[in-house]
């Protein structure tokens, strides 16, 4: 059977074992860590509003939310690697 002709085309850009451009690469990579910042540390700014706590403390907050994901990453990456390893 062929394809329709007004369907859309279902091609990958690049496949499972392409390497990807540098710079593709670099802005994909940016989008991801931005995505990830902002999904970070807004659930501190929305408390921070409705409790109505001091900016120095919602500061403080925002830090303590990118710390505590940054350790969640570090353990998620190295710890559960190593465990699924068997080492």
């Amino acid at each position: 059977m062929s394809e329709p002709v007004n369907a859309p085309s279902t091609r990958l850009v690049y496949g499972l074992e392409d390497k990807v451009p540098l710079v593709p690469a670099l802005l994909v990579s940016l989008q991801q860590v931005g995505a990830m910042v902002v999904g970070t540390i807004t659930p501190a700014l929305i408390l921070s509003g409705i409790l109505h706590i001091k900016p120095q403390d919602t500061a403080y907050l925002v830090s303590m939310a990118l710390i505590a994901s940054a350790l969640g990453t570090f353990l998620q990456r190295c710890v559960l690697a190593w465990l699924a390893l068997g080492c």
